[in-house]
Protein backbone atom coordinates (compact mmCIF):
# COMPACT_ATOMS: atom_id res chain seq x y z
CA UNK A 1 0.00 0.00 0.00
CA UNK A 2 1.19 3.54 -0.79
CA UNK A 3 0.43 6.68 1.11
CA UNK A 4 0.37 10.36 0.26
CA UNK A 5 2.94 11.50 -2.28
CA UNK A 6 4.13 7.91 -2.88
CA UNK A 7 1.01 6.96 -4.81
CA UNK A 8 1.93 8.79 -8.01
CA UNK A 9 5.57 7.69 -8.23
CA UNK A 10 6.94 5.26 -10.84
CA UNK A 11 7.39 1.77 -9.43
CA UNK A 12 11.19 1.91 -9.32
CA UNK A 13 11.21 5.28 -7.54
CA UNK A 14 8.55 4.10 -5.12
CA UNK A 15 10.63 1.06 -4.20
CA UNK A 16 13.65 3.28 -3.60
CA UNK A 17 11.69 5.41 -1.15
CA UNK A 18 10.20 2.37 0.60
CA UNK A 19 13.66 0.88 1.06
CA UNK A 20 14.70 3.84 3.21
CA UNK A 21 11.54 4.09 5.25
CA UNK A 22 11.27 3.03 8.87
CA UNK A 23 7.92 1.87 10.26
CA UNK A 24 7.00 3.06 13.73
CA UNK A 25 3.96 2.12 15.79
CA UNK A 26 2.37 4.36 18.40
CA UNK A 27 -0.10 3.51 21.14
CA UNK A 28 -3.16 5.62 21.81
CA UNK A 29 -2.14 8.94 23.41
CA UNK A 30 1.54 8.30 22.69
CA UNK A 31 3.52 11.34 21.51
CA UNK A 32 5.19 11.16 18.09
CA UNK A 33 7.16 14.35 18.68
CA UNK A 34 6.88 17.50 20.77
CA UNK A 35 6.60 21.10 19.66
CA UNK A 36 10.13 22.51 19.65
CA UNK A 37 11.85 19.15 19.08
CA UNK A 38 14.54 18.94 16.42
CA UNK A 39 12.93 18.02 13.12
CA UNK A 40 15.12 15.26 11.75
CA UNK A 41 12.54 12.99 10.09
CA UNK A 42 9.63 13.22 7.68
CA UNK A 43 6.57 11.09 8.53
CA UNK A 44 3.73 9.61 6.48
CA UNK A 45 0.62 8.30 8.20
CA UNK A 46 0.02 4.67 7.23
CA UNK A 47 -2.67 3.87 9.79
CA UNK A 48 -4.68 5.66 12.45
CA UNK A 49 -5.49 9.25 13.35
CA UNK A 50 -3.28 11.79 15.07
CA UNK A 51 -3.84 15.21 16.62
CA UNK A 52 -1.57 18.21 16.10
CA UNK A 53 -1.60 20.65 18.99
CA UNK A 54 0.33 23.76 19.97
CA UNK A 55 1.01 25.64 23.17
CA UNK A 56 -0.71 29.02 23.48
CA UNK A 57 0.89 32.16 24.91
CA UNK A 58 -1.02 31.41 28.11
CA UNK A 59 0.80 28.07 28.35
CA UNK A 60 -2.25 25.95 27.52
CA UNK A 61 -2.44 23.33 24.75
CA UNK A 62 -4.70 24.00 21.80
CA UNK A 63 -5.77 21.63 19.01
CA UNK A 64 -4.59 22.55 15.54
CA UNK A 65 -5.55 19.75 13.14
CA UNK A 66 -6.23 16.05 12.77
CA UNK A 67 -4.12 13.91 10.43
CA UNK A 68 -4.98 10.57 8.88
CA UNK A 69 -3.77 8.02 6.34
CA UNK A 70 -1.69 9.59 3.58
CA UNK A 71 -0.98 12.81 5.45
CA UNK A 72 2.55 14.08 5.84
CA UNK A 73 3.97 15.23 9.18
CA UNK A 74 7.10 17.27 9.85
CA UNK A 75 7.24 18.66 6.33
CA UNK A 76 9.26 21.72 7.40
CA UNK A 77 12.40 19.67 6.84
CA UNK A 78 11.53 19.85 3.12
CA UNK A 79 11.85 23.62 3.26
CA UNK A 80 14.68 24.26 5.67
CA UNK A 81 16.45 20.98 6.28
CA UNK A 82 16.51 20.23 10.00
CA UNK A 83 14.15 22.51 11.85
CA UNK A 84 12.23 22.73 15.09
CA UNK A 85 8.83 21.08 15.24
CA UNK A 86 6.01 23.60 15.02
CA UNK A 87 3.46 21.39 16.83
CA UNK A 88 3.12 18.36 19.08
CA UNK A 89 1.72 15.24 17.42
CA UNK A 90 -0.16 12.71 19.55
CA UNK A 91 -1.85 9.48 18.44
CA UNK A 92 -5.61 9.49 18.98
CA UNK A 93 -5.68 5.73 18.45
CA UNK A 94 -3.13 2.97 17.70
CA UNK A 95 -1.28 4.33 14.68
CA UNK A 96 1.50 3.46 12.26
CA UNK A 97 3.82 5.98 10.65
CA UNK A 98 6.46 5.52 7.97
CA UNK A 99 9.43 7.82 8.40
CA UNK A 100 12.37 9.08 6.35
CA UNK A 101 15.49 10.63 7.85
CA UNK A 102 16.14 14.20 6.71
CA UNK A 103 19.34 13.20 4.94
CA UNK A 104 17.49 10.45 3.07
CA UNK A 105 14.88 12.95 1.93
CA UNK A 106 17.60 15.22 0.54
CA UNK A 107 19.33 12.28 -1.18
CA UNK A 108 16.13 10.90 -2.71
CA UNK A 109 15.15 14.29 -4.07
CA UNK A 110 18.52 14.58 -5.80
CA UNK A 111 18.44 11.07 -7.26
CA UNK A 112 14.78 10.85 -8.29
CA UNK A 113 13.12 13.85 -10.02
CA UNK A 114 9.70 12.27 -9.53
CA UNK A 115 10.22 12.23 -5.74
CA UNK A 116 11.35 15.85 -5.79
CA UNK A 117 8.28 16.90 -7.82
CA UNK A 118 5.87 14.87 -5.67
CA UNK A 119 7.19 16.45 -2.48
CA UNK A 120 7.02 19.92 -4.02
CA UNK A 121 3.40 19.25 -4.96
CA UNK A 122 2.62 18.04 -1.44
CA UNK A 123 4.13 21.19 0.07
CA UNK A 124 2.23 23.41 -2.40
CA UNK A 125 -1.02 21.67 -1.46
CA UNK A 126 -0.29 22.19 2.25
CA UNK A 127 0.43 25.88 1.63
CA UNK A 128 -2.86 26.24 -0.25
CA UNK A 129 -4.71 24.69 2.68
CA UNK A 130 -3.05 27.07 5.13
CA UNK A 131 -3.86 30.05 2.91
CA UNK A 132 -7.50 29.00 2.77
CA UNK A 133 -7.63 28.73 6.55
CA UNK A 134 -6.15 32.21 6.89
CA UNK A 135 -8.72 33.61 4.48
CA UNK A 136 -11.53 31.92 6.39
CA UNK A 137 -10.22 33.29 9.69
CA UNK A 138 -10.26 36.79 8.27
CA UNK A 139 -13.48 36.85 6.27
CA UNK A 140 -15.83 34.13 7.59
CA UNK A 141 -17.96 34.34 10.76
CA UNK A 142 -16.92 31.97 13.51
CA UNK A 143 -20.06 29.82 13.29
CA UNK A 144 -19.39 29.03 9.63
CA UNK A 145 -15.74 28.21 10.39
CA UNK A 146 -16.91 25.71 13.00
CA UNK A 147 -19.15 23.95 10.49
CA UNK A 148 -16.43 23.96 7.84
CA UNK A 149 -14.04 22.30 10.25
CA UNK A 150 -16.61 19.53 10.73
CA UNK A 151 -16.77 19.05 6.97
CA UNK A 152 -12.98 19.00 6.72
CA UNK A 153 -12.75 16.41 9.52
CA UNK A 154 -15.37 14.13 7.99
CA UNK A 155 -12.98 12.17 5.72
CA UNK A 156 -10.92 11.14 8.75
CA UNK A 157 -13.92 9.65 10.57
CA UNK A 158 -16.32 8.58 7.84
CA UNK A 159 -17.45 4.97 7.78
CA UNK A 160 -19.80 3.07 5.49
CA UNK A 161 -22.67 3.62 7.89
CA UNK A 162 -22.32 7.20 9.13
CA UNK A 163 -20.05 10.19 9.59
CA UNK A 164 -19.41 10.24 13.32
CA UNK A 165 -16.71 12.72 14.29
CA UNK A 166 -15.19 11.95 17.68
CA UNK A 167 -13.82 15.23 18.95
CA UNK A 168 -14.39 17.55 21.89
CA UNK A 169 -16.02 20.91 21.40
CA UNK A 170 -12.91 22.52 22.89
CA UNK A 171 -10.71 20.99 20.19
CA UNK A 172 -13.19 21.85 17.45
CA UNK A 173 -13.35 25.46 18.65
CA UNK A 174 -9.56 25.68 18.69
CA UNK A 175 -9.36 24.38 15.12
CA UNK A 176 -11.91 26.99 14.05
CA UNK A 177 -10.10 29.79 15.89
CA UNK A 178 -12.95 30.60 18.22
CA UNK A 179 -14.22 29.92 21.74
CA UNK A 180 -16.05 26.87 23.02
CA UNK A 181 -19.32 28.82 23.74
CA UNK A 182 -19.31 30.15 20.18
CA UNK A 183 -18.69 26.67 18.78
CA UNK A 184 -21.43 25.25 20.99
CA UNK A 185 -23.96 27.79 19.72
CA UNK A 186 -23.06 26.98 16.12
CA UNK A 187 -23.44 23.27 16.79
CA UNK A 188 -26.76 23.73 18.55
CA UNK A 189 -28.15 25.73 15.62
CA UNK A 190 -26.94 23.06 13.20
CA UNK A 191 -28.59 20.35 15.30
CA UNK A 192 -31.87 22.27 15.40
CA UNK A 193 -31.71 22.59 11.60
CA UNK A 194 -31.32 18.82 11.27
CA UNK A 195 -27.71 18.93 10.01
CA UNK A 196 -26.06 17.33 13.06
CA UNK A 197 -26.68 15.04 15.99
CA UNK A 198 -24.68 15.92 19.10
CA UNK A 199 -23.46 13.66 21.88
CA UNK A 200 -20.62 13.78 24.38
CA UNK A 201 -17.33 13.97 22.46
CA UNK A 202 -19.21 12.94 19.33
CA UNK A 203 -20.72 14.83 16.39
CA UNK A 204 -22.69 12.89 13.79
CA UNK A 205 -23.54 14.42 10.42
CA UNK A 206 -27.26 13.81 9.93
CA UNK A 207 -27.81 15.76 6.70
CA UNK A 208 -24.78 16.61 4.61
CA UNK A 209 -26.65 18.98 2.27
CA UNK A 210 -28.02 21.10 5.12
CA UNK A 211 -24.59 21.23 6.78
CA UNK A 212 -22.88 22.36 3.58
CA UNK A 213 -25.51 25.04 3.03
CA UNK A 214 -25.10 26.38 6.57
CA UNK A 215 -21.31 26.42 6.18
CA UNK A 216 -21.39 28.57 3.04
Amino acid sequence: MDWGFLGGLPEEDRRAVHARMVRRRFRRREIVFHEGDQGDRLYLVAKGRLLARVQTVEGEESALAIHGVGDMLGELILLNGNDRRSATIVALEPSELMSLAAEDVVDLRKQYPSVDQALDNAIAERMQTLLLLLQEARYLPADKRVLRRILSLEPYFKSDERSEIRITQEDLAAMAGTTRPTANRALQRAEQAGALNLARRRITIADHAILEKMAR
